[in-house]
């Protein structure tokens, strides 16, 4: 099985929002380290790189993680976080890649947390052998793209893809991030949404609610709903809610048996 286990993080410069515990990244780059020498299409040129290339000349925000040893850095950690953090899960298909332990643990917390998930196919990959999140994505294919990637369709495709809706999933990731702090500070009331932000969040989250895909978690809602009760002197969450982490278990159960098939 692959493993990232000696590779330090590359937050790479462009739009982000800060954090106390995670900048906010556009893209979260998933990839297997054998990948790195992958060229692209017909081309010398590595198809990693050229993807780099491609979001940064963009102006696109990028968490990878590539290069040297690290051995004080706990990755699993440091994978979830990232992954919290960002608004578009880039996984980069290989046959590599999808038996990659930590690409799949961050793939598996993208879905839990009802990220946008982006594939993109940089070698044949039967549908059969690609984990079963990913059977029913469709997926961009850049098998045969050209270079320079910012000048091909398939450039253009995976770029018009990461900016579709990018204010909606900028929105989603910075609630996310600040609902998971108030959880890890054990929901303490200093925590909550100040009165500025409140309105902005509530018509986020009336509008999200409404919508078939990425919509927001049950711990988003409860942080929104709890910063109201502080604001307004409201009662409490609403009953009839989904409980925290459903659906969490069966992802779960489905990376369990994945990794250890």
């Amino acid at each position: 099985m692959t493993s990232f286990e000696n590779a330090p993080v590359t937050v790479s410069p462009g739009w982000r929002d800060e954090s106390p515990d995670q900048p906010l990244t556009q893209v979260f780059l998933a990839y297997a380290d054998e990948d790195l020498t992958l060229t692209l299409g017909t081309t010398p040129v590595h198809a990693i790189e050229a993807i780099r290339q491609l979001l940064l000349e963009a102006g696109l925000s990028l968490w990878e993680r590539h290069g040297h040893r690290s051995a004080e850095t706990d990755w699993e950690t440091a994978v979830s976080r990232a992954t919290e953090a960002c608004d578009n899960y880039v996984f980069l298909l290989s046959a590599q890649a999808i038996h990659n332990a930590l690409c799949l643990q961050g793939l598996l917390f993208a879905l839990s947390m009802n990220k946008r998930i982006v594939p993109v196919l940089l070698h044949s990959v039967a549908v059969e052998h690609l984990p079963d999140p990913l059977r029913t994505i469709a997926w961009l294919d850049l098998r045969q793209a050209s270079h320079p990637l910012a000048a091909s369709s398939e450039g253009q495709q995976l770029l018009a893809t990461l900016r579709a809706d990018a204010t909606y999933h900028h929105t989603h990731t910075r609630l996310l991030v600040q609902a998971l702090q108030w959880e890890r500070q054990q929901r303490h009331p200093s925590g909550l949404l100040p009165k500025a932000a409140l309105q902005r969040y509530r018509r986020w989250l009336r509008a999200a609610q409404a919508r078939q895909q990425y919509r927001p978690i049950y711990l988003q809602e409860l942080f929104v709903a709890e910063s109201i009760r502080q604001a307004e002197g409201k009662t409490a969450f609403p009953l009839g809610q989904s409980p925290p982490g459903e659906g969490l278990a069966q992802v779960s159960n489905w990376l369990r048996h994945w990794i250890g098939g």
